[in-house]
């Protein structure tokens, strides 16, 4: 969600209506080049505003330093909105600071610091056109283990078998 976008109630994709009370809410936060994390911050407070859970995403590859994930993550658990994220590389192909990618963020131990207790990762489960589907798995399992070890639950699960790991 960006400073421009709103949010956006719709019925379930099944088409049956949303249970009393609830809504759904089409996701219109992306890590996009131009959005800072003050931008961000800005949008998690306005998911909140209208009833949903944020789930401020980090563009690890985005991050300049240490310094700027701590910061971002102090100003969510100070507004109550740093229970839920979700962890990506991001697009650059260089790091702009110290994180490779997202195992790199889970591993520093910054998020449960902040209290931090899901992790959204991603796993690009119908395949990438860079990325070959071993290590595309390789690196879901190593994200949720880190998790696991960590003891910060995953949103994804690497138990789910892959159409190359079927036995």
């Amino acid at each position: 969600m960006t400073r421009g976008d709103r949010i956006v109630r719709r019925q379930p994709r099944t088409g049956s209506p949303p249970a009393a009370g609830s809504a759904c809410l089409e996701d219109l936060a992306d890590a996009v080049g131009n959005e800072d994390l003050p931008m961000r911050l800005e949008a998690a407070r306005a998911v909140k505003r209208s009833g949903f859970v944020p789930v401020p995403h980090l563009s690890a590859r985005r991050l300049q330093s240490r310094a700027e994930l701590e910061e971002f993550l102090a100003a969510l658990r100070e507004d109550g909105l740093s229970e839920h994220v979700f962890v990506i590389s991001g697009d650059p192909n260089r790091p702009h600071g110290p994180y490779e990618d997202a195992l790199t963020v889970i591993r520093s131990g910054l998020l449960q610091k902040y209290g931090v207790r899901h992790v959204g990762v991603s796993g690009y489960p119908e395949g990438h056109p860079a990325i070959g589907t071993p290590v595309l798995w390789s690196a879901l399992e190593e994200k949720a283990a880190a998790l696991a070890e960590a003891a910060c639950p995953a949103a994804a699960s690497p138990t789910t078998r892959s159409p190359t790991n079927s036995s």
